[in-house]
């Protein structure tokens, strides 16, 4: 019990002190649902983040897709990363990533920096402050029809197509440009900081267990799921040889062998449904 007043009252203090601190306290002080423990005021929190986002094009948006990635990202999502899988958004288009993490920081974030934790430094993580803000988000009977809540299978779709579609696109052999293709990896890691982003790295690293994380069952997912074959079709053809050298490069080669046969199981899993519903 004690507990959750503490996470209460921090949250509370982190929220009025994020913007106008009169404004904010007359907020909470007028929520009819005032002490009523911790996802009240979550809701609260995040329907004003998204109500003030949305009244600008794709902003509210973009709030959601960041809760969504964080909520389902296979590993430490930073905003380098977060840019990186959102770079084909309205918002980010024709930005460098600088850009884009300024505006993250400042446009889209701002407003709910009492629950998400953004770092200084473009690639350490961020975070939600807690676990109960995360239990919150994928409980569809504690959001109920709001727009933050989060379908985790879904947004495992979601990323498994953006990870083979960025692979497809910065994929390519040499990656890092090495003219003695004998050195060690222990000995390329600076070149390898500098030529493979590190959005990249979390897309050759989680694309699997984004597929696998994936409900693709639903009559609706069925035209997902022939892109999802196609994208894996093409990964095995024409670009397993560089995004091995990839794992490779960030010294995640047993990862890599592993991944191959969880992708093998789950093909014949995929296609024995397949003939089940025929």
């Amino acid at each position: 019990m004690s507990q959750g007043l503490f996470q209460w009252a921090q949250i509370a203090v982190e929220y009025i002190s994020g913007g106008s601190p009169k404004l904010r306290l007359e907020e909470l002080l007028e929520s009819p649902s005032l002490f009523d423990g911790l996802d009240s005021m979550y809701a609260q929190i995040l329907s004003k983040a998204y109500e003030t986002a949305k009244k600008r094009r794709g902003r509210g948006e973009l709030l959601l897709h960041l809760l969504r990635t964080l909520e389902a990202a296979q590993y430490p999502v930073s905003p380098e990363i977060f840019t990186y899988l959102s770079s084909d958004r309205l918002m980010f288009r024709n930005k460098s990533q600088q850009q884009s993490i300024q505006l993250l920081r400042l446009e889209i974030a701002c407003d709910i920096g009492s629950l998400l934790y953004i770092p200084g430094s473009p690639r350490q993580p961020m975070r939600l402050v807690h676990t109960s803000v995360r239990d919150l988000l994928v409980d569809q009977g504690r959001c109920g029809a709001e727009p933050y809540f989060i379908d985790l299978s879904r947004e495992h779709r979601n990323l498994a197509t953006q990870c083979f579609e960025l692979m497809e696109q910065d994929l390519q052999p040499n990656i890092c440009g090495l003219s003695d293709l004998s050195e060690s990896n222990s000995e390329v890691q600076d070149v390898v900081e500098h030529k493979v982003s590190k959005g990249l790295q979390y897309c050759c690293r989680s694309w699997l267990k984004h597929l696998v994380g994936g409900d693709w069952s639903s009559e609706m997912a069925g035209a997902l799921l022939e892109a999802a074959l196609n994208n894996l079709m093409r990964l095995s053809k024409t670009e397993l040889l560089c995004w091995l050298e990839i794992m490779s490069l960030v010294e995640a080669t047993l990862e890599a062998l592993e991944m191959e046969k969880q992708a093998c199981a789950w093909l014949q899993a995929s296609d024995q449904r397949n003939q089940a519903t025929k």
